[in-house]
């Protein structure tokens, strides 16, 4: 490997003397010497993406003895390429939810990154629409959230030292921040959509007719209805959220739509996937995460 690396072994659950042994290692490890971050979870990124925007600095990769069948994520010092001035620690790739795994196993990057000092976290990820007007490649940012999947990072006994068990989370999405992402990205010429997200379960690959007769029986939610679904996100949101003892976290979702539903007898049936435009839409949502990153109020 061209970055210096090290393996650490990830906590698949509740266990803070292996959270805690893994934290030590990273922090000797990364040797910040800052006391606030900005954390950015990217979902399904390679090396070759993720190097046209940021320096990679030392990498961390996460190992387990368990047996799980799937990439084990990653976790990046970097500092952006336009300005290096601005360090970032990246969560490379996600656990995928499976029947051996504790639910609190998918949040421990996670956690890693807040006690690392990440005060302001951005997730970007891909979604699927179900408004027939969006296209691949939009953007998307949703004002609320409905969860129908397995996942909820916080099951199980509450470690008090992590966070509070009932907790605020009327802060996702905050209007002034997806406002400031969206005027940037419509000056990249993307299109920006904004409503309501519906969260699945990801250990299946499509969302079908349940999830389709559930969102359109839901109808308007604070005013709004609900136009998209994605797997992936609202664990690491709901981290942070819950770590934000001293409520002063910020965090922005950015979902780039990667595939429509089209209705039929049946419910969905998934149209031909349009890489180019999705790479585009990629292309424009991570130019504007960099230029959103600089703004004085957030970084």
């Amino acid at each position: 490997s061209k970055y210096e690396s090290i393996d650490v072994e990830m906590p698949l659950g509740i266990d803070v003397e292996i959270f805690d042994n893994a934290f030590k290692t990273i922090s000797d490890f990364f040797k910040l010497s800052g006391t606030s971050y900005v954390g950015l979870q990217l979902h399904h990124f390679n090396y070759n993406q993720i190097e046209e925007y940021f320096n990679i600095k030392k990498v961390v990769k996460f190992t387990t003895k368990e047996e799980i069948t799937q990439n084990m994520p990653e976790l990046l010092h970097c500092t952006l390429k336009s300005d290096e001035s601005f360090e970032l620690l990246v969560v490379k790739g996600v656990l995928v939810h499976q029947i051996t795994m504790d639910p609190a196993a998918r949040s421990m990057p996670t956690r890693i990154l807040h006690r690392l000092g990440v005060n302001r976290f951005l997730v970007i990820s891909s979604i699927f629409a179900a408004n027939n007007d969006m296209k691949v490649g939009d953007i998307f940012l949703p004002t609320d959230h409905m969860n129908m999947s397995v996942l909820n990072s916080n099951t199980g006994k509450n470690i008090d030292e992590w966070g509070l068990r009932f907790y605020d989370v009327s802060k996702w999405y905050p209007k002034e921040t997806k406002d400031k992402y969206a005027e940037i990205a419509e000056k990249h010429d993307a299109k920006v959509w904004s409503s309501n997200l519906l969260f699945v379960s990801n250990t299946k690959p499509f969302a079908g007719l349940a999830e389709k007769n559930f969102w359109e029986g839901m109808g308007e939610i604070n005013g709004n209805i609900t136009e998209a679904v994605a797997f992936q996100g609202h664990s690491e949101l709901m981290t942070m959220r819950h770590m934000d003892v001293d409520n002063v976290f910020k965090s922005l979702f950015v979902g780039v739509i990667f595939e429509n539903w089209v209705k039929d007898t049946e419910g969905f049936e998934a149209d031909k996937i349009d890489i180019d435009a999705y790479n585009k839409g990629l292309t424009k949502a991570m130019d504007s995460l960099v230029e959103f990153i600089k703004l004085e109020d957030f970084s």
